[in-house]
């Protein structure tokens, strides 16, 4: 799981046209702490599809060819296509797989109950306003990030911000 994330940044990386090394140095992270950060996603990922995989196995749920369209979010055209591959390399067991935890994250959905209180219309405005400023910070320090790289500059170190809502205040809160 952990690779298959690096091979995916590593792709992005690569349409970049930098080396992974230098992206990284612009953005402050070094390469030990993409590697716990990676290990950290897979982990919680694994957890994740354990825990779907054990409610499809104690709800017996059951996945036929027909819904795999629909559970994979897929077109019945692209579906089909990717059905016939999975069939030609033997991989329809992972097909079903990943369609069941689908089908097993919808019946979780479906089963909590959720409650939701209304923002006010001024608090939903002033919400808008600090979403559309974090925004705003974020274009800021990536421009700074891609124009430092242009000029071949080291040492700029990007942290990505990390911002959660506060009730109590009633504002979006830097928790990096």
């Amino acid at each position: 799981m952990k690779d298959t994330l690096f091979q995916d940044i590593a792709q992005k990386v690569a349409t970049t046209g930098q080396p992974m090394e230098a992206v990284l140095a612009q953005m402050g992270v070094r390469s030990d702490q993409l590697d716990a950060m990676l290990q950290a996603v897979a982990t919680k990922e694994v957890k994740h599809e354990a825990a779907l995989d054990a409610y499809t196995s104690k709800k017996n749920i059951k996945v036929d060819e027909t819904e795999l369209p629909h559970l994979l979010q897929l077109s019945p055209t692209d579906a089909q296509a990717l059905i016939a591959r999975a069939k030609a390399v033997s991989q329809m067991d992972q097909l079903f797989e990943a369609a069941r935890r689908t089908k097993a994250l919808e019946a979780v959905v479906a089963e909590c109950n959720c409650t939701y209180v209304q923002a006010t219309e001024d608090e939903a405005k002033k919400r808008m306003e600090e979403v559309v400023e974090v925004m705003r910070h974020r274009e800021e320090m990536m421009r700074a990030a891609a124009g430092s790289a242009a000029r071949g500059a080291e040492g700029i170190h990007y942290r990505e911000p990390r911002y959660c809502w506060n009730d109590e205040n009633a504002a979006w809160l830097d928790t990096g």
